[in-house]
């Protein structure tokens, strides 16, 4: 075969193996990964907590504590694969001392880690499709 037509066999099926999780990354925004990653940190459903609003880089997002009666309200952004966050008037949470927020997203699963100082880890699995459908963005 032909060393041209061996290379483009090999982009194609490279392309193809990975194109799956190409089209889910599409699917989904920083906003729904502020939803995920506040869900793990707040250890809430993730359908409880609403989009308030984006304004450039910056999610809001807000979710009633029926057991309080308190409305919490957030901001969130993504660095990389780290999403920062703070409370509404808040400082964010980005000093040694915070925990440090990733996600990684594979085929239609996002993943969220939440790893803290003292070593421990909690982790949240979302299916990408069920959480884009279940959140609307209100870009203001």
């Amino acid at each position: 075969m032909h060393k041209g037509k061996k290379l483009c066999l090999k982009f194609f099926i490279v392309a193809f193996t990975f194109m799956p999780s190409i089209s889910f990354a599409k699917e989904i925004s920083d906003a729904h990964i502020c939803v995920a990653a506040m869900a793990t940190v707040m250890n809430q459903e993730a359908k409880t907590i609403k989009i308030d609003r984006q304004q450039k880089q910056i999610t809001h997002i807000s979710f009633f504590d029926i057991k309080d009666n308190i409305k919490w309200e957030f901001k969130c952004l993504m660095e990389g694969n780290r999403v920062q966050w703070a409370t509404k008037m808040g400082n964010w949470r980005n000093t040694r001392l915070d925990s440090v927020i990733e996600f990684e997203i594979r085929d239609e699963i996002l993943m969220i880690q939440e790893s803290h100082t003292n070593g421990s880890v909690f982790k949240k699995q979302f299916n990408i499709k069920e959480l884009s459908s279940s959140h609307d963005i209100d870009s203001k």
